[in-house]
């Protein structure tokens, strides 16, 4: 799940978030957005790094942080994480 959003220019926002710990490496594959007039719903899709020159993979969950831009100004639309229920 999203940890955190915070709007840094009109269109662009930053996305806090953690990443699993090992034995394997977790990435981010993609970011998924559907926008409307009155919300943003982003969902953060992740997957396994099975590269074997990915380096030692951390013990413990980490923090990680990607930006994204919108379509539209954020304005008054809600944004949502699609990952939570």
């Amino acid at each position: 799940p999203i940890e955190c959003i915070e709007q840094i220019q009109n269109r662009r926002l930053r996305l806090g978030f953690s990443l699993p710990a090992g034995p394997d490496c977790h990435v981010l594959k993609r970011v998924e957005l559907v926008e409307s007039a009155d919300a943003v719903s982003i969902a953060l899709i992740g997957t396994i790094n099975d590269d074997p020159n990915a380096g030692a993979c951390p013990d413990e969950a980490r923090m990680v942080v990607t930006e994204i831009d919108l379509q539209a100004p954020v304005a008054d639309r809600t944004l949502f994480d699609a990952g939570r229920p």
